[in-house]
């Protein structure tokens, strides 16, 4: 009842925001002390407040909820404010703002390394800092998980580039492919370099695959006669910042007519498998029935066992695909009847002994800005 209030007014806006605190990772601290313990129930239907958001909230909400505000501000302060430096609504984890000791050159040196953020309450505000300048239409980065700390951002023309952990950009690209990747400038044509994911045992093996679109002459079956193309590469032996382009090996090619809902995101989940996320390349009925060549994996996310010794094929097919033993669906498919897959994550941790895992993604048509979604990718499930 307290957090019902649906009146378009300031209080409801904040009692919103307090609503969100329920899922916060710090919902435990924010809701429950152990210095309170002896506390009634009812007295905690609110976080605890910050000192200066306390009396804020008291003067903003008193007229909007009948019955729950019939104390003075010092009385409801006395129950919901922090007093003991936890962590308080709205600004958790709450940071306090420290200078030197003195105003002598050693201190003012320690203290400007120290990166201390003033958290003063602002809604819908987020802190944004710049880390590194002069990219041309970054689209993704991503870490190797060796150690290094380094982070590897990808141009949407064919470049990708090292960041390192000392916050610079190696002048020689880690990849180079900006001569095979087909890309457009014009809004909303996704073409270009698209997806970077190293393997799991990177460290070790040094392997890395990457997907882009590109001409190809002998997919010529339509206007925009490109393809969706999967390349597995290993890391140089002599320089860890560059990649050995002799070791290209190709592993999926898609035809693609259209220039959006291309997809193309590549992840390995915890199971060590490779998850390709394709869009639906907007293609029609109508160029189903007219165009011949066209591929079954459009709109689906494929898994694949890279970790094969065949050397006829680059891939091996996970035996517990839901299509393994179809005659109906290619038995590369995991998932299938997506419009436009944008971002996807796996999580890191199986939700059950069999290594079942949770992969959500966005997801939209195109046609309506109000379809986007996110949705939970289920094995076998078609969208």
């Amino acid at each position: 009842q307290v957090l019902s209030v649906t009146n378009n007014t300031e209080c409801a806006k904040l009692l919103e925001e307090i609503k969100c605190a329920h899922c916060s990772p710090h919902a435990q601290n924010l809701f429950h002390s152990p210095e309170k313990g002896e506390t009634p129930e009812k007295e905690l239907m609110l976080p605890y407040l910050c000192k200066d958001y306390c009396k804020e909230f008291y003067y903003t909400c008193r007229g909007h909820i009948p019955g729950f505000l019939q104390t003075t501000a010092d009385e409801f302060c006395y129950y919901y404010a922090r007093k003991d430096g936890g962590v308080c609504f709205p600004d958790f984890p709450r940071k306090q703002v420290r200078g030197p000791a003195s105003n002598s050159l050693d201190h003012m040196e320690e203290y400007d390394k120290e990166e201390e953020i003033s958290r003063k309450h602002k809604h819908n505000c987020f802190c944004i800092q710049e880390v590194v300048s002069g990219l041309r239409q970054p689209v993704g980065a991503v870490h190797c998980g060796d150690g290094s700390h380094r982070l590897f951002i990808l141009e949407k023309e064919g470049y990708v580039k090292i960041f390192t952990p000392e916050g610079d950009i190696l002048k020689e690209p880690f990849l180079d492919i900006h001569k095979l990747v087909q890309s457009g400038i014009k809004g909303g044509d996704e073409r270009g370099l698209l997806s970077l994911a190293f393997h799991p045992n990177y460290k070790k093996n040094g392997k890395l695959y990457v997907s882009y679109t590109t001409n190809q002459e002998r997919w010529a079956i339509g206007p925009h006669d490109h393809i969706l193309r999967v390349v597995e590469y290993t890391v140089s032996r002599k320089n860890p910042h560059q990649v050995d382009m002799r070791t290209a090996r190709v592993f999926l090619e898609v035809a693609e007519l259209h220039r959006k809902h291309l997809g193309g995101q590549l992840l390995f989940g915890p199971d060590g498998f490779l998850y390709i996320f394709l869009g639906d390349g907007m293609i029609t009925l109508d160029d189903m029935e007219e165009m011949d060549g066209l591929s079954d994996f459009t709109g689906s996310v494929l898994r694949l066992d890279v970790n094969t010794d065949l050397c006829n094929v680059p891939y091996s097919i996970p035996r517990s695909n839901p299509h393994f033993n179809s005659t109906n669906q290619p038995p590369e498919i995991f998932a299938h009847g997506l419009h436009n897959p944008g971002r996807c994550a796996v999580d890191r941790h199986p939700t059950d002994v069999n290594i079942n895992l949770t992969i959500l993604c966005s997801d939209s048509n195109g046609k309506n800005r109000s379809s986007a979604r996110i949705l939970q990718i289920i094995k076998g499930k078609d969208y």
